[in-house]
């Protein structure tokens, strides 16, 4: 008989077969304790070691015609204390579990004494059992109902090492089944509190420092919709685009959430000449690329498709991307003889960018591997991403001056230098500007095998004295 029709919905059938007589009572020593049970709760949780033991018991008195003393009993060296929630299973109670080892040592005994119900109770049970950094958590599952926090590191490690103990313990036919530690996770049981919390529904106020610990936490235990949850996060209309817009650091964006939305036009971004070899013409170009402009202008030109993101498991629809990069190693050179931006990437900046946007890039007949360049300046060489970029848009402070207008920027003598003429492959240089940044915002647009580094707003520097003006005392 079925007695759980569906484990999800835990449904239970009340129906007691009778497979022994319901009123007669049997003796049952476990351990040093006896126990009596009556033929209808020992037949609830059927068929069972009980029940067959007692069945063939009661037949064999049939057969041979001798009666049988009631108070011989059934003696089994297992666990009395254990026994006793069984014992409350059989008479139809609601059994409480305290924690880890009692369920552990439930379910051993369940599956030694064959009891079908209670080991479905046990296997879909409404709690996960954990010991973590050396205390006792019991976890409801109904915790992780949203889409994203299952399955996770519990109905993994559950499903896993309960499933192996009743395969070894059946397949191999063994007296009893092998010893089972109860599940410990070595994590902290603080970030463990805050995280069931969260998961409750509670909001806590919480710093950058708890904020990466308690997504790491996320990580360990596979709850990937409230790790996006916990990931810092703006979303917010743009009145002048009607649009949303969500803004996210480089290192949260997940590619699986990237799409390129159909092009929209971003009025008065300069136009920059790509970097890369130009590539024979793709099916999927409608124009010939033009060649470069010889002086700066507004892009009227061309309608660039900007990247769109929507985090995984949170959120329903797309919002237009704004990725901030706060990673050391990106500048921004201005090159005066080519009227060219670039924003340069190298190190670890590089190394995100190229494995966030690679694919989707790709997929729009862009490769990011065109882009690289080794530029060589007083005798340093160094691999940077150079990529083409639009500061026309961009709130801009260099050394804690708002920059007005990047005209003056640029011809001001006093940022002028030699830098790597980044539109050539010889290594060569060429008079410019290299402002070193801190902090930036950026979009990325993509159009006809070409993409373009939008950018929304930056801070940086110019120069190793600012950066030493930057800097406080201990």
């Amino acid at each position: 008989m079925a007695l759980f029709q569906d484990p999800s919905d835990h449904v239970f059938d009340p129906a007691v077969p009778q497979i022994l007589p319901y009123e007669k009572m049997y003796l049952v020593q476990i351990g040093n304790k006896p126990f009596r049970l009556s033929g209808a709760s020992l037949s609830s949780d059927a068929p069972s070691y009980f029940t067959e033991y007692f069945s063939k018991r009661q037949n064999s008195v049939s057969a041979t015609h001798v009666n049988a003393d009631d108070d011989d009993a059934l003696v089994i060296d297992r666990s009395p204390q254990i026994f006793e929630l069984i014992y409350h299973h059989l008479q139809g109670y609601f059994v409480h579990i305290r924690d880890e080892v009692e369920f552990t040592m439930l379910y051993a005994d369940a599956m030694y004494y064959n009891l079908p119900r209670l080991r479905a109770q046990l296997q879909h049970s409404d709690f996960y059992y954990a010991c973590i950094g050396g205390e006792s958590f019991r976890v409801p599952r109904g915790l992780f109902w949203q889409d994203g926090n299952s399955p996770n590191y519990f109905e993994l490690t559950y499903s896993a090492t309960y499933a192996d103990i009743e395969h070894i313990f059946l397949s191999k036919k063994l007296i009893r089944p092998p010893p089972q530690s109860p599940p410990f996770v070595n994590r902290s049981p603080a970030l463990f509190k805050d995280i069931l919390a969260l998961l409750s529904g509670a909001t806590l106020k919480l710093d950058d420092e708890k904020r990466q610990s308690l997504i790491l936490e996320c990580r360990y235990y596979r709850l990937q919709n409230l790790e996006q949850r916990l990931l810092k996060c703006s979303v917010g209309w743009n009145p002048l685009l009607q649009r949303s817009e969500i803004i996210l650091n480089l290192c949260d964006i997940k590619k699986a959430g990237l799409s390129l939305p159909p092009p929209s036009n971003v009025k008065g971004c300069i136009s920059t000449p790509s970097t890369r070899t130009p590539s024979p013409k793709s099916p999927l170009d409608d124009e010939p690329v033009s060649p470069p402009p010889k002086k700066p202008k507004v892009c009227t030109e061309k309608n660039w498709a900007m990247t769109a993101y929507k985090r995984p498991f949170v959120d329903r629809e797309f919002h237009e991307l704004l990725f901030q990069i706060d990673i050391p190693d990106v500048t921004i050179q201005f090159n005066k003889r080519s009227k060219t931006i670039h924003v340069c990437l190298s190190g670890e900046a590089a190394h995100r960018f190229e494995k966030v946007f690679g694919g989707l890039l790709l997929d729009n007949v862009v490769d990011v591997a065109t882009y690289w360049r080794e530029p060589s300046l007083n005798s340093k060489p160094s691999r940077v991403l150079a990529l083409p970029a639009c500061m026309s848009l961009c709130d801009f402070k260099v050394n804690g001056v708002k920059i007005r207008s990047l005209r003056m920027l640029v011809e001001d003598p006093q940022f002028t230098s030699q830098v790597p003429d980044l539109t050539s492959k010889d290594g060569a240089t060429a008079l410019g500007i290299r402002i070193y940044l801190t902090k930036s915002l950026w979009k990325l647009g993509i159009i006809n095998g070409e993409l373009m580094m939008v950018a929304i707003k930056a801070e940086g520097i110019s120069s190793v004295r600012e950066h030493n003006r930057s800097l406080e005392f201990l």
